[in-house]
Formats: C-alpha cells, structure tokens, sequence
C-alpha cells in the first residue's frame, strides 16, 4: 500500500509539472509587451542604438551646436544658440518671424547667463540661457508648470506653457 501511494504522489507531481503552458505563455506575452515599452519610451531605434546629438559630439570631444528654437501658437518666433558664453548666445539670438503681438524685450548679460523675456497678447516668459541650456525663469501664466521643466539641453528635451501657447524645443544646428 506505502508503495502505491509513493507512485500515486510521484504521478501527480508529473502531471502538475512546474509550468503549464498558459504559464509559458503569459510570460512570453509580457516578455514581448516590456520589450515593446522599453522600445517605444527609447525612441525606437534611434534611441536604443544612438544617443542625443550632444552626447554624440561630448563623447567624440567635438562641441555640440544646439539651439533653441521657441513657437508660439505653433508658429517659430525666435531661435537662440545654447551656449556657455552669455555673450555668444546674445549674439546668436535671430528673430525668426515675429507676429504683430509678439516682443522681445529685456535682452541682459550677467554671471548667471542670458536672460530674455518674450511676451505676446498670450503672456510673457522670461527665459536664462547658460551652461549649454535654457530655462523659463519667470512666466506669468496662473500655473506656472513651464517654470517647473528646469534646464533643458538635450534634443529631446522640450519646455511648454500651455495658457501662453509656447514650445521651447533643443535641435541641432
């Protein structure tokens, strides 16, 4: 009787196994979800096998020459040089198209960098470029979330301020 038992158990150990194969399944299922998660939060692939440009330039010891290129209501205003040299970066500003309520005003060199404001019939935003990015330092929307993106300096990075209609995207020159 104890021996039949014993085989009885072993059986049943054997029909159970350890994975069944909807087991196998489900795992392959979120194997493939996950890879295609991480793909698409990469960039696809562009992001999984090349970096940003900056990264690319940094690491081959070339400087990178990015710029940022600010729209408002989905047109380009202006576009600026992102550079350590607040002087350089004065400079390189170039008023790309201006709309009748659109102005640039404000434009100050000092320690911190080069500070502009540029205020349309939406708002104004005051902006810093230094140490190869640019932020929003001031903005006088109720949310102030634009504030909130800090220095940007990659080409994937972007800063919007929504209430005023405004994108500040990095790209390449």
């Amino acid at each position: 009787m104890e021996k039949n038992k014993d085989d009885l158990f072993k059986k049943d150990i054997a029909k159970i196994g350890i994975f069944k194969k909807n087991d196998i399944l489900l795992t392959a299922v979120l194997l493939v979800v996950a890879a295609c998660l991480i793909f698409i939060t990469k960039g696809g692939f562009k992001g999984i096998f090349f970096e940003n440009a900056a990264y690319e330039n940094a690491a081959s010891g070339q400087s990178a020459e990015l710029r940022a290129v600010i729209s408002v209501d989905g047109e380009d205003v202006l576009s600026v040089a992102l550079s350590d040299d607040p002087e350089y970066a004065r400079n390189s500003l170039e008023l790309i198209s201006a709309p009748s309520d659109t102005e640039l005003k404000n434009e100050e060199c000092d320690d911190r960098g080069f500070s502009f404001e540029l205020s349309s019939s939406l708002g104004s935003n005051s902006f810093l470029v230094s140490g190869g990015g640019i932020s929003c330092i001031k903005a006088d929307c109720p949310d102030r979330v634009c504030m909130n993106e800090g220095l940007i300096s990659y080409d994937t990075e972007t800063i919007v301020c929504l209430p005023h209609r405004l994108i500040v995207s990095v790209e390449p020159y």
